[in-house]
């Protein structure tokens, strides 16, 4: 009889854990859902940074055409940003640095 309800007891353990399991990843999925545009845009750019191929107005184009409702000022606004630590915290990990020469904008390091 106790191996019966052991294994009932593992069975309503399961399921507990599998409900809960299934919360978390519909949270997970909301956060996802509530990505700011400007966040997008931070993203994009980093993106495109990591490459080290691309120059700022390249950059600038590229998310200019894939995120519509940000304006190109807005944008230029997250280049900028994106450079300096003090405001680069706010959407990454991580600053960008534009090469002097030849305009290539790639990841400089991470934040402290």
């Amino acid at each position: 009889m106790k191996k019966v309800e052991k294994k009932a007891v593992k069975a309503v353990e399961k399921k507990a854990v599998k409900a809960v399991e299934k919360k978390a990843e519909k949270a997970v999925e909301k956060k996802v859902e509530k990505v700011s545009n400007t966040q997008r845009c931070a993203d994009l750019i980093l993106d495109l940074a990591r490459s080290a191929k691309h120059t700022r107005h390249e950059i600038v184009q590229t998310v200019s055409e894939a995120l519509a409702a940000l304006s190109v000022v807005t944008i230029k606004t997250m280049v900028s940003d994106l450079q300096n630590p003090k405001y680069a915290k706010r959407y990454s990990t991580h600053t960008i640095a534009i090469d002097r020469t030849t305009k290539v904008v790639s990841i400089a390091g991470p934040i402290k």
